[in-house]
């Protein structure tokens, strides 16, 4: 014979904003199993959204927040920029993103005066600043500041540059500079860890964990929901240890460093069958 239970939780927020699938959800009546004997428990499957952004801020989750920076230029100009959450494939997305927030700087917004180029092989990034691009009256030079002190930024952190390097000051000509840290554009991992209040409790490393499945995330090369086991897998059958009466559940949606996973919208599904 076997029980079946389900969850699902739908995120639903602002445009800027990110959240968490993290669901807990109360049975009732209770799901009561057989007092005695073996149970075993199989995931029969798992849908999930793949809206993961890797520009975003976090709070109040946790600290982060790659999405702030300040350009400024010898004239005295200075602004803020705060690019809008979302999936960068890539650096030079992230360099049309900025120029777009100060397209006025430029002489020609199709020829802009910021450049990202990112080695796959090496993962360094290239940042050239060029003040020849900017209009005369801003001035003959320009400053892009990455630094968390001044901006409270962790965009260098994503495009490789240390702290002591992310005050970047162009001269009067085109000027290059290069991260010496890994470029993480996969700023919350490629792998998804489900964690269940059903599963007992085991160690990774150091940290206790309840994880249901890992979910990949690596290899879409377009946008649509996960489907866990992939078509033509079953998922591996666990003993279930847990109590016989079950009066909630609790799901949370995890990186693989522990952190909430932050999303952009979507919803999670999943089915659990109680085997005995």
């Amino acid at each position: 014979m076997s029980n079946i239970i389900e969850f699902r939780n739908t995120l639903d927020i602002p445009s800027l904003a990110v959240g968490s699938l993290d669901g807990k959800t109360i049975i009732a009546p209770p799901t009561q199993l057989p007092t005695s004997g073996i149970i075993k428990m199989q995931v029969c499957g798992i849908t999930l959204s793949d809206r993961i952004p890797n520009i975003f801020d976090a709070n109040p989750y946790y600290a982060f927040n790659n999405t702030l920076l300040s350009i400024s230029t010898a004239s005295g100009f200075t602004s803020n920029i705060q690019l809008p959450r979302g999936l960068y494939p890539t650096v030079d997305v992230i360099a049309q993103a900025i120029n777009s927030a100060v397209e006025f700087l430029w002489i020609s917004t199709a020829n802009p005066g910021i450049i990202i180029d990112g080695n796959i092989i090496t993962d360094v990034a290239t940042i050239t600043l060029d003040p020849t691009k900017m209009k005369p009256i801003y001035g003959a030079t320009f400053t892009l500041d990455l630094r968390k002190t001044t901006t409270g930024t962790d965009l260098a952190t994503t495009l490789g540059f240390a702290q002591a390097n992310a005050l970047l000051i162009s001269g009067v000509a085109a000027t290059k500079f290069y991260s010496t840290l890994e470029v993480l554009m996969d700023t919350q991992g490629s792998l998804c860890d489900i964690q269940c209040s059903l599963i007992s409790v085991r160690k990774r490393n150091a940290t206790q964990v309840r994880t249901l499945a890992l979910i990949s995330f690596a290899g879409k090369n377009s946008p649509s929901d996960n489907v866990w086991p992939n078509a033509g897998q079953v998922s591996p059958i666990m003993i279930y240890e847990g109590s016989r009466t079950i009066n909630y559940l609790n799901f949370e949606v995890k990186t693989m460093t522990g952190l909430p996973m932050l999303f952009m919208g979507g919803s999670i599904h999943v089915v659990v069958a109680f085997l005995y």
